[in-house]
């Protein structure tokens, strides 16, 4: 299996893929003028559970683009 940007869909730096609030606005008006469909959900993921990661590529296959909102653990209310 090829490791590091030779992968498919894998970035060299996810970090770089974090996209500043400030710029949302102007990308998404790019993405529309170029024909693209936007797709976002949010939510507390854990990448490792089968259950996320299978919702966040069902998520990804209604668009073009899938904005990820995160929410952390910090952030959720947690029912008793």
């Amino acid at each position: 299996m090829p490791r590091g940007p030779e992968r498919a869909g894998v970035p060299e730096d996810p970090a770089s893929r974090v996209i500043p609030r400030r710029a949302v606005r102007a990308l998404c008006a790019r993405l529309r003028r170029e024909g693209k469909r936007i797709v976002f959900t949010n939510g507390c993921f854990d990448i490792l559970h089968a259950g996320h990661a299978k919702y966040l590529r069902s998520a990804a296959a209604l668009g073009d683009v899938l904005f990820v909102g995160l929410v952390g653990l910090g952030q959720m209310a947690i029912a008793a």
